[in-house]
């Protein structure tokens, strides 16, 4: 493959949560209990109605352009999960709960991202994001130490729809200024692979250490194992 750029998806590639799950959101069974509730009270279906109306509500609105804005719809995204799980929605504890999520870094590097991107970037391989997220993953891979190693930085919130979506893909080849036949890239959602290889690009299954059954797409179970692809 003759690669010179790569987008990098950021979930499960780069970074994973602190909290092991994505969503509600980081430390939410924390705040809960400083504001006297304790999450183990709510089962398993209970909960998922809630993340699942939660997610429903962010994903009908999902053109969202600054933090403002990325603020206000985490304040109404909690209210819903609130008053699914029948909890009383103080505005503090709404407040607590957006600003865990919205403005703090909810998710840690792997240990390989930074020595990867440091080669990459050493043998002078553009790179790009480009991540299913809210304009907050700017500022948090700011605190991380590692926004500088990406020329592009595309969200699907600043651009209104989410991978596998042709227009997402379409603004993160423009705004890394690579053809598509030239970059390669990687996520650990097969369909959003897929899709990218259908736009025209090189396509990397990323499965940090699970058991496959991928045959038609290489996989990759390291991201150092994408220098042995490309260098």
């Amino acid at each position: 493959m003759d690669i010179n750029g790569i987008l990098f998806d950021s979930g499960d590639v780069l970074v994973f949560p602190k909290s092991g799950a994505w969503w509600p959101g980081p430390d939410f069974d924390s705040i809960l209990l400083q504001y006297g509730i304790d999450a183990a009270k709510f089962d398993t279906d209970t909960i998922k109605s809630a993340l699942d109306e939660g997610y429903a509500y962010l994903d009908a609105n999902h053109l969202v352009l600054n933090l403002e804005e990325e603020k206000d719809q985490f304040r109404t995204y909690y209210r819903i999960i609130c008053d699914k799980l029948v909890i009383n929605q103080d505005d503090e504890l709404i407040e607590d709960l957006m600003h865990a999520y919205v403005e703090e870094c909810n998710f840690q590097l792997y240990p390989d991202t930074v020595p990867v991107l440091e080669k990459l970037t050493n043998n002078d391989v553009t790179l790009g994001v480009i991540s299913d997220a809210w304009p907050s993953l700017h500022n948090k891979y700011v605190s991380l130490g590692i926004r500088h190693y990406f020329k592009s930085f595309t969200i699907s919130a600043e651009v209104g729809c989410c991978k596998p979506e042709e227009p997402i893909y379409r603004k993160a080849i423009e705004e890394i200024g690579i053809v598509p036949k030239n970059l390669l890239f990687v996520d650990d959602d097969l369909d959003n692979v897929k899709a990218a290889i259908q736009m025209g690009m090189n396509g990397v299954v990323m499965l940090r250490n699970e058991d496959t059954d991928i045959s038609d797409i290489p996989y990759v179970q390291e991201l150092s194992e994408i220098l042995e692809i490309i260098l």
